[in-house]
């Protein structure tokens, strides 16, 4: 009897962690999911370009990394739509 009772304990505990498993993503899908263009900006955006020399400042570079994954400011956080690599 008390073997059979380890051997039930043993299999929930197996199936519990497969279903954490799957439930965390660990279910072998992995990726972001496919790569589809971003929409077109609003209209009011069309014309709006990054000033001169922004590509090339290694502190404004910085200064977007730190944006682009929330550690300046959490509450924008582009990566959370953008995917890790924009």
């Amino acid at each position: 009897m008390v073997m059979k009772q380890i051997k039930v304990t043993q299999l929930a505990v197996v199936l519990g962690m497969g279903l954490f498993m799957v439930a965390c993503g660990g279910g072998g899908e992995g990726g972001e999911g496919p790569i589809v263009p971003p929409p077109p900006a609003p209209a009011e955006y069309a014309d709006k370009h990054m000033p001169a020399g922004w590509w090339a400042d290694a502190g404004k570079l910085e200064e977007g990394r730190k944006l682009f994954i929330g550690e300046t400011n959490p509450d924008v956080n582009c990566a959370s739509c953008h995917g890790k690599d924009g």
